[in-house]
């Protein structure tokens, strides 16, 4: 009788942990990336130019897409993924767009990518 007990609370603890790992599962985000600019895009001057970025899955309730020029936040997040960018300086610059809970902790990044505004 103690050997079955002993099961099925194993068996109940199992079932506990996947359920868990499949509610965390579904609030993990695969993949975020950015469309345009393409990578190594040359912008010419004035250096204004749209970043597009997308998320796999799509956003959930209350995240937000956050873009990153310089390595600093730019512009306000938004769900749209969408950022307007001017008065780039010329020369290198770096894009990363990442997804952020409503309390700013970031869940998702991008890969970082380089253009020239020339």
């Amino acid at each position: 009788m103690k050997l079955l007990s002993a099961f099925y609370s194993t068996l109940l603890l199992s079932l506990a942990q996947l359920s868990y790992s499949a509610d965390l599962a579904e609030n993990v985000y695969r993949s975020i990336r950015i469309i345009e600019p393409k990578r190594n895009q040359k912008i010419q001057r004035p250096g204004e130019f749209s970043v597009i970025a997308e998320s796999r899955p799509n956003l959930k309730s209350g995240d937000r897409m956050q873009l990153f020029l310089d390595g600093e936040a730019h512009r306000i997040p938004n769900t749209e993924g969408r950022f307007s960018v001017s008065s780039v300086s010329s020369g290198q610059h770096t894009l990363q767009v990442k997804i952020i809970d409503q309390g700013a902790g970031v869940l998702e990044s991008s890969a970082v990518r380089t253009i020239s505004v020339e």
